[in-house]
């Protein structure tokens, strides 16, 4: 009798811990889903093969799908052009490799041939071993900050290169009369 307590109260722990754990998986699921759901960066998950296994909404709006559902399975060689698409699978598959995070600015080069400029963060995804089974990344939109910047880039060139036109000396000897050195052979 004794024994079949001690089974009963074991069983009746080990379901308490499991609904603890069920519990915090909903909360955790919850969580994520309002995270994908609502978050305005393209946000996705890949597994090793570099597919896509969840995605953001604000993504899958970014890309012009109805739904996250419409991407999963596929890769960036079906979203962009190759000259995005391989640096890309490259990147994640070195991050899967050296367990290193990457982040940097990248310009987006799309089937249709249009380009957009993002500022990029991926990680490595683990399994709950600690096995790296994917790879997890964030993306923003800096389209308009990098315009500005190469805009801001030519007009300082343009400005470098008068200031160099005007740092040669005129020198006005009488009216109507100018001079001006002459450097080299």
């Amino acid at each position: 009798m004794a024994k079949k307590q001690k089974s009963i109260a074991e069983l009746e722990k080990r379901l308490a811990a499991l609904e603890k754990e069920n519990k915090e998986l909903k909360l955790d699921r919850g969580l994520l889903s309002s995270l994908l759901e609502h978050i305005p960066e393209n946000v996705y998950f890949k597994d090793r093969e570099s597919k896509f296994v969840r995605i953001s909404k604000a993504f899958s709006d970014y890309m012009g799908f109805k739904k996250p559902d419409d991407i999963i399975g596929k890769t960036d060689f079906d979203l962009f052009d190759e000259e995005h698409a391989r640096p890309a699978f490259e990147d994640e598959q070195k991050i899967m490799k050296t367990g290193k995070p990457l982040q940097k600015e990248e310009k987006e080069v799309y089937t249709d041939g249009s380009e957009k400029w993002v500022e990029t963060t991926k990680v490595p995804r683990y399994d709950e071993k600690g096995k790296i089974v994917g790879t997890f990344g964030i993306s923003r939109d800096i389209t308009g900050k990098k315009l500005w910047e190469m805009e801001r880039e030519k007009k300082l060139a343009a400005q470098r290169e008068e200031l160099i036109e005007l740092s040669t000396p005129v020198i006005d000897v009488w009216e109507g009369v100018l001079t001006v050195p002459i450097l080299g052979s």
